[in-house]
């Protein structure tokens, strides 16, 4: 006999007592994923039972119950409706209709039609721009696959020949934000800008107010809600005590944009987050970590820009709960650095308030320009990897520096280059 146990509940949808609002579970189903319809009954002056379907994030299951902000239907009834999945098929049911969809559609390669491509990404961005030919309009309205239209998802996968072969970088995701098409000089393209995972996180809106007390979750565990309402998985690799240790009270004010509540929480631990795809990754730079990758010997550096500027703060003063603690760096003062004030009640204890002055002047290290490199593709480059620079000119022998943006440009034409900027 098969059986199996009930998860803890987590929370899809609430509603704040006294803005009469329920809501009832119709249905859930697994159709290329887990998703789930319920019934928001508003019972006030222009009341209505409105359908709203919930998606798991991509590539989980029921288990890891990583449940998207639901999202509303055109279908207005006090019944719901039904859900179910087979195969490539998924199917929505009402007492007055049925709906069919792929829950798998068709990949499509744009690669051998891409006339230009740019990829730009930081640790706040990612944004992709193409441009395709389209000559014998089979990116026409009505002959473009139905996928490339705002909301359409693109797999960047850029590659490149080396000595052992072809190499290419996977896992580099983008979705589409506008879809161009141009005919202009007897030449007919389509133009196509897609954004990655902070756009994903920018355009999410809290729908209404959570609140954390203190002690209650890590700051680990509250960007991790933060994401996952927003469609993204929060991972941790590398990360740093303090993810896990700092409890504070916090609160997501209705309406906040995702990526503003995210970043007011991360700004209270040292980690940095990674992007890749529908992946976010928690991680702390390491000052002694080793380099992956070296620019200036075998691999030939087209132009390279070095550096100093000044730092925005070389002197860290931190307020907690009683408590108080600094950072200086001397260097940075002698640079013209000025000083960061923070204060957190947050911080009951000196251990923490110190490593948050550390922290501060530790981020205002890494996110200073330490310069760029010009340089044919290393298409497995991202940001956060720590690269050697060689180049007597400059005066610099294996000189480490940590990669904070990366731009790989293509263009049929056979102009390639990658652009990284780097920080010590």
């Amino acid at each position: 006999m098969l059986f199996r146990s009930w998860l803890p509940l987590t929370e899809v949808a609430a509603a704040n007592s006294g803005t009469n609002v329920t809501y009832l579970a119709t249905a859930v189903a697994s159709a290329g994923g887990a998703c789930l319809a319920f019934v928001e009954v508003f019972a006030g002056t222009g009341a209505y039972a409105r359908v709203q379907l919930a998606h798991a994030i991509a590539g989980t299951s029921f288990d890891d119950q990583m449940w998207r902000n639901p999202a509303p239907t055109a279908l207005i009834t006090a019944y719901g409706a039904g859900l179910a999945g087979g195969g490539d098929h998924a199917y929505l049911c009402t007492p007055g209709g049925v709906w069919h969809a792929a829950s798998d559609a068709p990949a499509h390669d744009l690669s051998a039609d891409v006339i230009e491509a740019r990829f730009e990404e930081d640790a706040r961005m990612s944004r992709l721009r193409l441009r395709l030919r389209n000559d014998d309009g089979r990116y026409a309205v009505g002959s473009a696959p139905a996928a490339l239209a705002p909301g359409g998802e693109l797999s960047f996968e850029p590659g490149a020949m080396t000595s052992e072969g072809a190499e290419h970088a996977f896992g580099r995701r983008a979705w589409i934000t506008a879809v161009r098409r141009v005919r202009t000089a007897g030449t007919s393209i389509v133009e196509v800008e897609a954004e990655g995972a902070w756009h994903v996180l920018a355009g999410w809106r809290a729908p209404r107010q959570f609140t954390w007390t203190a002690g209650a979750s890590s700051a680990y565990a509250g960007l991790r809600e933060i994401a996952r309402r927003a469609g993204l998985f929060l991972l941790a690799s590398n990360e740093s005590a303090e993810s896990i240790a700092v409890t504070p009270a916090y609160t997501v004010r209705v309406g906040e944009r995702g990526d503003q509540a995210f970043r007011r929480l991360l700004e209270r631990i040292p980690d940095d987050v990674r992007a890749l795809g529908t992946n976010l990754t928690l991680t702390e730079a390491d000052a002694a970590e080793d380099a992956t990758y070296a620019y200036g010997g075998a691999h030939a550096i087209v132009s390279l820009r070095l550096a100093e500027a000044r730092r925005e703060a070389g002197w860290a003063r931190v307020f907690g709960a009683g408590r108080f603690a600094e950072a200086i760096d001397t260097a940075a003062m002698d640079g013209g650095a000025t000083a960061a004030i923070v204060v957190d009640d947050n911080l009951a204890s000196t251990a923490s308030a110190i490593a948050r002055a550390s922290a501060t002047l530790r981020r205002a290290q890494l996110e200073a320009d330490a310069g760029e490199i010009v340089a044919s593709p290393h298409v497995g480059q991202e940001i956060g990897d720590v690269i050697e620079v060689a180049d007597t000119t400059l005066g610099v022998e294996a000189a480490r520096y940590r990669v904070t943006s990366v731009r790989f440009e293509y263009a049929l034409t056979d102009r390639k280059s990658t652009r990284l900027n780097s920080s010590h």
